[in-house]
This record gives structure tokens, C-alpha cells and sequence, in this order.
């Protein structure tokens, strides 16, 4: 049987993995410019529609 020392150590390194991850993932790349992408206005004008 394995043991529990050895199990909370790597759920914890596991963890912390996932923590730096989802802290890089969720800061904005400020070179990276989005300003409308999520209207509809945008989608009608990306695809060159009319009544954008």
C-alpha cells in the first residue's frame, strides 16, 4: 500500500500546477486586441453583412 506522505504530495504539486495555469490563462494579453468581438455588430461586420 502506498503511502499518504506520498499522495498529498503530489495532489498538492498537482494543484499548485493547475493554480499557476489557470492565473496565466486568465490575465489579458495586453498586445492581443479585441475591441467588439463579442457583439453581434462585430460578427455582422467580419463577415461583411449588411445591417451591422
Amino acid at each position: 500500500m502506498r503511502s499518504a506522505h506520498g499522495w498529498y504530495r503530489h495532489v498538492t504539486l498537482a494543484l499548485w500546477a493547475l493554480a499557476l495555469l489557470a492565473a496565466d490563462l486568465a490575465r489579458p494579453d495586453p498586445q492581443k486586441k479585441s475591441p467588439d468581438t463579442n457583439s453581434l455588430r462585430a460578427f455582422k461586420r467580419s463577415r461583411g453583412l449588411a445591417g451591422g
